[in-house]
């Protein structure tokens, strides 16, 4: 039999279409390891970021204590009593007293003192969760003043206000529970007080405006 051309096997160009396919299989297998650490790095922290902020929120908009539930204290001794019973006190910053703080954490934002923390919706259907929180424990010279910050903005680098400028100064011994949502009105909020023992109530109310009105009731200090 007569040897012809088209008999031959092309080896080189096996060669060449097993090349093509190796560097195609190395080209899947590294796009595929940056799409796995791009995962790893990007889209699953921020899965993470979405799922504990989706669970702390829910937390915070039903989180409640009972009214008779200390906050707040001034006076050393008892502070310390507080601080040695629950590990969700903290000692004050520029005060001898122990501060509240929920048994769970904001992302980012670590665990921030609490006197009030609950859903309220301002009279236009604005809704927030309205934390309310010592926006500054001066030393013994001031008083304790409060502020407010939404606690779904804190998660994103929104910090907090002030709000109440006051309550009596020292020598007065501060004490302050736990603040109640208003089942009857949706942007209201009170917290209860006492001053020397002397009781006040602190009213709170979400405005339209986004901004919380702190005020101490007339005749209640």
């Amino acid at each position: 039999m007569a040897f012809s051309p088209a008999n031959q096997l092309d080896y080189g160009r096996q060669s060449r279409r097993h090349w093509k396919i190796w560097m195609a299989a190395i080209a899947f297998g590294i796009g595929s390891c940056l799409l796995v650490y791009w995962s790893y790095r990007v889209w699953a922290p921020r899965w993470i970021m979405d799922y504990q902020r989706r669970r702390f929120i829910a937390q915070a908009s039903a989180f409640t204590l009972p009214p008779t539930t200390i906050v707040y204290e001034e006076d050393a001794l008892n502070a310390s009593i507080l601080c040695a019973a629950d590990p969700n006190f903290i000692q004050c910053e520029h005060k001898h007293g122990a501060c509240y703080r929920p048994p769970f954490t904001i992302y980012a934002a670590g665990r921030f003192p609490v006197f009030f923390l609950h859903e309220r919706r301002s009279g236009s259907g604005r809704s927030h969760i309205v934390q309310i929180l010592p926006y500054w424990l001066s030393n013994e010279s001031g008083g304790v003043r409060l502020g407010y910050c939404f606690d779904e903005k804190i998660m994103v680098g929104r910090y907090y206000w002030p709000g109440l400028e006051a309550l009596p100064a020292p020598p007065a011994k501060i004490r302050i529970f736990a603040g109640q949502a208003d089942g009857a009105d949706g942007s209201h909020l009170t917290l209860v007080y006492e001053a020397d023992g002397r009781p006040g109530i602190i009213d709170g109310w979400l405005m339209d405006d986004d901004t919380v009105k702190l005020q101490i009731r007339p005749g209640k200090h």
